[in-house]
């Protein structure tokens, strides 16, 4: 890991890496909360997001 940090390109691609990261799991919080509205339903507890949320 140390070696990606002495070039740049490989570098940016990090920083973007980690970035997308935290972005998709901002989205995942966002759409639990979206159907934790609707979890009453049983959707909630079945959907691969919550799963997905719940692995994370």
């Amino acid at each position: 890991m140390k070696s990606w940090i002495i070039y740049g390109e490989s570098y940016c691609s990090l920083s973007l890496s980690i970035l997308f990261a935290f972005l998709y799991r901002l989205l995942l919080v966002v759409f639990n909360l979206h159907f934790l509205a609707t979890y009453k339903k049983g959707w909630y507890y079945t959907s691969p997001l919550y799963h997905q949320f719940k692995a994370a």
